[in-house]
């Protein structure tokens, strides 16, 4: 079963609900086998799941990848924080493919934020705001070592 795209909003008259909701709407069409057909399947060897992660005053949704078996001798995974392209139409999931490579192949823990949609309200630079928050509130979610801390950035076009 496929999932249509969401119809072209009126950008300037939408709600804060009504962009949540074409977010929503645009992940399920980028998840879709259509769209898969075209970026590629996740890698099977990942485990992909969302988070929320407290901010100040917010919270911010991540998108997590992890090995889907678990690896062996307490090994500690190194760590990848994605920021994606996008505001207007970018998403976390358009990454899904390249990011469960990274999990299930280096093996690692991959982090891709789900940054603050670009209303008329919000500024360009919130989206680089929300991916530094969630770099300097890693700490608080899971304790990594610093050096083992790779905020890695991945075009979102081929």
């Amino acid at each position: 079963m496929t999932t249509g795209r969401p119809s072209e909003p009126d950008w300037l008259e939408m709600t804060a609900e009504e962009l949540v909701a074409y977010r929503d709407a645009e992940n399920r069409f980028r998840a879709s086998s259509a769209v898969r057909a075209i970026s590629g399947d996740p890698d099977p060897g990942a485990a992909i799941d969302w988070q929320e992660v407290a901010l100040p005053g917010r919270g911010l949704s991540v998108r997590v990848y992890r090995p889907a078996t678990r690896v062996g001798g307490g090994v500690e995974l190194p760590f990848v924080l994605h920021v994606h392209g996008g505001g207007f139409v970018g998403t976390a999931v358009q990454s899904d493919r390249v990011n469960s490579h990274l999990a299930a192949q280096v093996p690692a823990v991959v982090v891709s934020v789900e940054h603050r949609l670009l209303d008329q309200r919000t500024p360009l630079s919130a989206a680089v705001a929300d991916g530094w928050s969630e770099h300097t509130s890693l700490a608080d979610v899971a304790p990594l070592e610093p050096r083992r801390v790779d905020p890695g950035s991945v075009p979102s076009c081929r």
